[in-house]
């Protein structure tokens, strides 16, 4: 199109053409057939493109160029963005590109009738720098100063070029300076999109600021945000500066050295202490090292003492962090002076003088260096005991209150490096008279004791470094013989255990957390005290029983470590120390000693899974905690011990036995048995029964502690058995030596051996003691030695005891007598009644003082016991018969249909079936161990048989009370019944109304005389022997004044007013001719004989005898009977 062409025309003949005509046209324009040519895509910057180009071949042009068309678009992309140009253009700019990205450019040219083809070129814009920065996540220390970064990549799209390395810049705020590191793409690691790096060479104990940037070959990025880090300390990298050594104190023994420390970028931490070192020039052996901590004061200076006169000495300083010691400095050196021996300026004077004046004694010396002034008296060096004091070259001693002890020889040793010399000789003269009943002042133990009165506390400080007062008493044993107690350190505190004295406070706060610092802390305070005192025990102690109390659970390692430690606590050289803290005999926490302390701790250790055992053994102690498994509660369990006995060539076994019953009431899951080696030679001997002079006791074995986990009850459900050797051996026929089963009782504020709950076996032998113990606890075995030969059981009697149950027994016989009499006299069931009563009395204290030890022969003393507890029973059954009589008498006149017999059922009866099916259930069924108490002819408290006793008797107190209660208001409020005159003398109703008043007092005495008695046998207690001699007494004296001295005289009164009231009615029925003659159903009528009227004579009155006037009386008094009026016969 677009083409100009010329036409030319001619016509023709068959002869020929002739001329022609020409005419020329233009074609119309067409789009441009071929694209442009010499197309080129030249690169300008990161953003921008210019595109050239030469128009279509003339012949493809078709027309005339109007427009270029240009079209451009990221490769790859689907979003195409298109630009413009005239005809006449022939190159074009594109901005505003990304950097370093593939651009894909076309273009083609136009004419008015369209567009040709197109052409396409590519090209690749230049790089930029970064659009955006590095992202960092961590920043850790690899070590000291030595650093991680970790960081996530820049974006594909924000790179604008090849990331070609990174900037990591570094900032100390410590220091203030800046370090930044250039960091190449080959030393950083990859993994996944995040980069890391590793930082070394820091500056030690700095704080640093981290930043990042990535950069291309085009420029940096920007900056990431700041991550901050502090590096740790590190020994100095140079030493301390500025060193200068000057004279010190002493001229020629001392040198004074100062430093500067290191500057602050060789510092690499704090600077917590230093160390000077020096030696004598030219004695390379001769090398000495002093550690010197920096103070709050920031002082760095130092003296160097004890040196060598006219010495030259090199001198060089190193510095320390917690890493370590940095280099040391370049050596200085320091020549000391020569020395001069010293002279005496001032000698002591000699004093006289009387007891309690202060005394002063002072000396003075001279030399180079500074001497030293030692005091001496009588030759020896004075300890603490005198206050001493020293100023400069001299010195002085001071005594307060002077005594006898303190006279003697004084004098001072004055001394330095180059030679020493003496004071004259100073003579201390102490005059005392009044020395009758003192404990003259003595110097024991580094400590003074003052002058102190018989019977008087004497204290003192406690010896250094320890903080208090010690003390002790001054015993007398005559007018001139009084002698002090060993020393009490109870109050005497050391300075290690003063800082430990808090820990407890630190417990309640951290709880289980605390517990191991705590025993560390302890363990190390024992070690570094020489000599533990009464007030250490206690600290240490109480603090063992914080850590068990916050303990919830227990490793190994810290039960391991407690054991340790309780052990060196219990050494058998702390004796005196742990009788002082009181920590032994009175409870530590609770109801709880010590032992049982560490028993809990061992109950609440956790064992791994396949550790059945567990041991730990000290020279003092064994701990052995065992689980509990299925063959423990099938088939019980048995543990033993057994350890050479260091006192002898003996050895100590100890088996227990726990029976298989233990297991199946309750789920357990672990058994712990301690055993000691030194309790028994810490721990006090004696019971809480006071000890006699004619008795002692001793523990005659080793002490071990067993328990269960859980914590079984108490008394357990079944006993069980341990048996333990003798450390003395118990010969059968020697019946001074005695076996006890003990347990250490803390249940009150005091401790002491008790064996409530426990009794010695059968099978107990010379070697050996077998016990049964219903509970669980710490347990020995004690041997009661008595210096004369009583029979062998652990249970005595004293004196006081037989002498009230002798008065007892004595009056309970003379009341019998003289109910004896009248009952001959006038038969009255009344005297029945007081005759078994005074026997059951009688016989009850006989048995005890002759049959409730007589324990040898086990079927006689199963027949003591069931006649002791039938006698006993028996009181109080027909004390409350008696009171059911007196009650019928006086509300029913008694009713002669209720004959003696259920009286007999109450009074004997009851209380034998009570007392013999008790015995025949119990060793029918458990044997006779299991029925008697195992110390005494008398009911088991293990299982507590004893029950059959008590509830019996407490019964019975309460039914005789209530009668007592219910006749004393018949008789108060009258009754129809009577039908008697309240006026009248009548001295049989006067004898009912006082006989019903006896149980007012009888009756507590009785109880509280045979519970006491049930108590006695259980506790062991002298005091309880007390109480029930004089329960016994009481009922003896109570039984004779009521039953004997007053029923003598209403019996006398009786008699009177019987013949009077008979006379009387002898001459009624003369008149009435009355001759009824009626006998009651028991066979009770007013008189009962002749020979009774005959003999009977009061005041005297004769009494008219005849056996006509015996048959008219009781007429008479058998008409008055159908009244319903009471006789005598019935009183």
């Amino acid at each position: 199109g677009f083409t100009n062409y010329s036409l030319t025309i001619k016509a023709g003949t068959v002869a020929g053409f002739g001329p022609s005509i020409t005419v020329t046209a233009v074609t119309d324009e067409a789009a441009p057939s071929s694209t442009p040519i010499n197309t080129i895509a030249t690169v300008l910057s990161s953003t921008g493109i210019k595109l050239s180009w030469q128009p279509p071949v003339i012949s493809d042009r078709n027309g005339v160029i109007t427009a270029y068309e240009i079209d451009y678009k990221i490769t790859g992309s689907n979003v195409t963005m298109s630009a413009s140009a005239s005809g006449s253009t022939l190159t074009y700019t594109i901005n505003n590109l990304k950097a370093y990205t593939n651009y894909s450019l076309t273009i083609k040219a136009g004419t008015v009738a369209g567009f040709g083809p197109s052409i396409t070129v590519t090209v690749v814009t230049d790089e930029a720098a970064p659009s955006t920065s590095p992202s960092i996540t961590t920043v850790t220390l690899t070590n000291n100063n030595t650093i991680k970064i970790n960081w996530k990549a820049i974006p594909e799209n924000e790179k604008n070029g090849i990331i070609s390395g990174y900037y990591l810049i570094l900032s100390n705020t410590k220091l203030g300076s800046t370090s930044n590191r250039t960091i190449l793409v080959n030393q950083i690691s990859l993994s996944g999109n995040t980069r890391s790096l590793i930082a070394t060479d820091l500056d030690y104990y700095s704080r640093y600021s981290v930043a990042i940037q990535g950069f291309t070959s085009a420029g940096i990025g920007p900056l990431s945000s700041l991550a901050y880090i502090m590096t740790l300390q590190s020994v100095p990298s140079k030493s301390v500066i500025n060193i200068v050594a000057s004279m010190g104190s002493s001229l020629s023994t001392s040198v004074s050295v100062s430093w500067q420390p290191p500057a602050i970028a060789d510092r690499n931490g704090i600077i917590t202490h230093y160390r000077i070192e020096y030696n004598n020039v030219g004695r390379a052996r001769f090398r000495r090292n002093v550690l010197v901590h920096l103070t709050t004061s920031n002082i760095t200076r130092y003296t160097l003492t004890n040196l060598t006169p006219l010495r030259n000495y090199s001198i060089r300083v190193a510095a320390s962090t917690l890493v370590g010691f940095g280099p040391y400095s370049t050596p200085i050196f320091y020549q000391t002076f020569d020395a001069v021996s010293p002279e005496v300026l001032v000698s002591p004077q000699s004093i006289t003088t009387v007891a309690d004046s202060n005394i002063t004694l002072r000396c003075e010396g001279y030399g180079e260096p500074v001497p030293t002034i030692e005091w001496l008296k009588n030759g020896q060096k004075v300890g603490s005991i005198y206050t001493i004091r020293r100023i400069s070259n001299s010195s002085s001693l001071t005594i307060y209150k002077a005594a006898l002890v303190d006279s003697g020889t004084y004098r001072c040793n004055i001394s330095n490096i180059k030679n020493f010399t003496t004071t004259d000789a100073a003579q201390v003269i102490v005059n005392d008279n009044n020395i009758d009943s003192y404990c003259n002042a003595i110097i024991e133990a580094d400590i003074r004791w003052p002058k102190t009165f018989s019977g008087q506390i004497a204290t003192a400080f406690c010896p250094p470094p320890s903080q208090g007062t010690a003390s002790r008493i001054c015993n007398s044993f005559n007018s001139t013989h009084q002698v002090f107690s060993r020393i009490n350190t109870a109050n005497c505190l050391s300075p290690q255990f003063e800082a430990i004295s808090n820990m407890s406070n630190t417990l309640d706060k951290e709880g289980q957390n605390g517990t191991q610092v705590a025993i560390n802390k302890l363990d190390n305070a024992i070690s570094l005290t020489s000599g533990l005192k009464g007030a250490d025990m206690k600290v240490a102690i109480n603090l063992l029983a914080k850590i068990n109390q916050v303990s919830n659970t227990v490793t190994p390692p810290l039960l391991e470590k407690f054991a340790t430690v309780q052990s060196k606590l219990l050494n058998a050289s702390n004796a005196n120390q742990l009788k002082d803290s009181q920590q032994l005999d009175q409870a530590v926490q609770g109801n709880s000693s010590i032992m049982d302390v560490l028993e809990n701790m061992a109950d609440k250790v956790v064992l791994s899974e396949n550790t059945t055992e567990f041991v730990i053994s000290t020279p003092v102690l064994e701990l052995k905690v065992y689980k509990v498994t299925n063959t423990t509660t099938t088939s019980g369990f048995e543990l033993s011990t057994s350890t050479a006995n260091t006192d002898s060539s003996s050895s100590d076994n100890l088996v227990i036995s726990l029976a298989k019953e233990l297991f199946q009431r309750k789920n357990y899951d672990k058994i712990t048995l301690t055993s000691y080696t030194s309790l028994d030679r810490i721990l006090p001997s004696a019971t809480g029964n006071n000890s006699t002079d004619i008795t002692r006791v001793v523990i005659n074995s080793k002490v071990f502690s067993i328990s269960l986990q859980p914590k079984p009850p108490t008394p357990l459900p079944s006993e069980f058995r341990f048996t333990i050797s003798n450390k003395n051996a118990i010969a059968n026929e020697n019946n001074s030596l005695q076996s006890q089963c003990t347990y250490w009782d803390c249940s009150e504020s005091n401790c002491k051996w008790s064996s409530a709950g426990c009794r010695v076996g059968p099978e107990s032998n010379a070697s050996q003691t077998v016990c049964y113990c219903n509970h669980m606890t710490t347990f020995a075995s004690l041997l009661i030695i008595s210096n004369q030969t009583e029979p062998s059981s652990s249970f005595t009697l004293h004196v006081i005891t037989y002498v009230g149950c002798g008065i007892a027994i004595l009056c309970a016989l003379l009341a019998l007598i003289t109910c004896c009499i009248f009952w001959r006299q006038f038969f009255r069931t009344l005297d029945v009644i007081r005759i078994n009563l005074f026997l059951s009395v009688m016989i009850s204290h006989i048995l005890v003082i002759s049959g409730l030890i007589q324990i040898q022969h086990k079927p006689l003393c199963v027949a003591i016991s069931v006649a002791l507890h039938l006698s006993i029973l028996m009181i109080f059954s027909w004390q409350l018969v008696e009171q059911i009589y007196i009650y019928k008498l006086l509300t029913n006149g008694f009713d002669s249909k209720f004959g003696f017999s259920p009286f007999m059922a109450i009074g004997f009866i009851l209380p034998g079936l009570l007392a013999i099916l008790t015995a025949v259930i119990t060793v029918a069924i458990k044997g006779i161990n299991f029925y008697l108490n195992g110390q005494v002819c008398w009911l088991s408290t293990s299982p507590p048989i004893f029950l059959a006793y008590v509830i019996p008797i407490g019964v019975m107190i309460l039914l005789t009370a209530a009668v007592v209660f219910r006749s004393t208001q018949v008789d108060s409020k009258g009754n129809q019944k009577l039908n008697i005159d309240r006026t009248a003398n009548n001295a049989g109703i006067m004898n009912i109304r006082r006989s019903k008043y006896a149980p007012v007092l009888l009756l507590p005495v009785f109880g509280i005389g045979w519970i006491t008695f049930a108590a006695l046998v259980i506790l062991q207690r002298t005091d309880l022997q007390y109480v029930f001699a004089i329960a016994s007494m009481l009922q003896g004296i109570l039984i004779f004044v009521f039953y004997c001295c007053i029923n003598c005289q209403n019996s006398q009164v009786e008699n009177i007013s019987i013949n009077e009231e008979g006379r009387n009615k002898y001459y009624k029925a003369s008149i009435t001719g009355h001759d009824n003659e009626h006998m009651d159903d028991n066979g009770h009528d007013s008189i009962r004989s002749n020979s009774d009227m005959k003999s009977a004579q009061t005041n005297g009155t004769q009494v008219f005898a005849t056996d006509e006037f015996h048959q008219a009386v009781t007429r008479a008094g058998e008409k008055d009977k159908d009244n319903k009026r009471l006789t005598e016969a019935d009183f």
